[in-house]
């Protein structure tokens, strides 16, 4: 095989138009499961291409990696390397960039950098581009959290005195069930006490 030859062992992420396909997909999904109420207003349209503007950069700079590695490092000549370095540089590349441009547009179309809030049909607010809103003994705190399998895990932010606090239990699941719901219960009656 030449240094100019594309490589053809997987030709599904050797065709670029794939991404644009694959993104909006991955984003419609994605856009459904982040917010419990879609309007089909201005907000969703501004939301919806911004996500889908990042993902489509992110996924064709991956795409440039990949077809370097093919030009300099082909599976043929060293598969488990080639694995190894595309693993490692495109999952560089995705983190930089979906964290830079997420900051680049909050610093570019916002006073406050990731604290404009979704806010719900009761009018209560839940989440803005990946922060969710909490509220303990009164005190309003944000951040993030979430369970995969066997691990969860918290962190919030108390504004009213700059308190930092990050949870984390070995238990964890991708569906509700009773043992998560009393770890969250746990979770939350902890934060309460801390913000006393």
């Amino acid at each position: 095989m030449t240094s100019e030859k594309r490589s053809t062992r997987f030709p599904a992420i050797a065709e670029p138009y794939w991404g644009v396909i694959f993104i909006l997909v991955v984003n419609s999904i994605n856009y459904y499961l982040t917010y419990s109420v879609i309007r089909f207003n201005l907000f969703f349209l501004a939301t919806y291409t911004i996500y889908t503007l990042q993902g489509l950069i992110t996924w064709y700079a991956c795409y440039w990696v990949i077809f370097r590695l093919d030009k300099y490092l082909p599976y043929e000549e060293n598969f488990l390397k080639r694995v190894s370095v595309q693993v490692l540089l495109t999952s560089v590349v995705t983190l930089s960039l979906i964290t830079g441009l997420t900051v680049l547009t909050n610093v570019l179309f916002t006073s406050e950098p990731m604290q404009q809030w979704y806010i719900n049909e009761q009018g209560e607010q839940k989440s803005g581009l990946g922060l969710l809103t909490d509220t303990f003994n009164g005190r309003f705190a944000f951040g993030h959290g979430g369970a995969g399998l066997g691990a969860g895990s918290a962190l919030y932010y108390f504004p009213h005195n700059g308190a930092i606090v990050f949870l984390s239990v070995n238990l964890g699941t991708l569906t509700k069930s009773p043992g998560a719901d009393q770890a969250e219960e746990a979770q939350h009656r902890i934060l309460e006490l801390l913000v006393q």
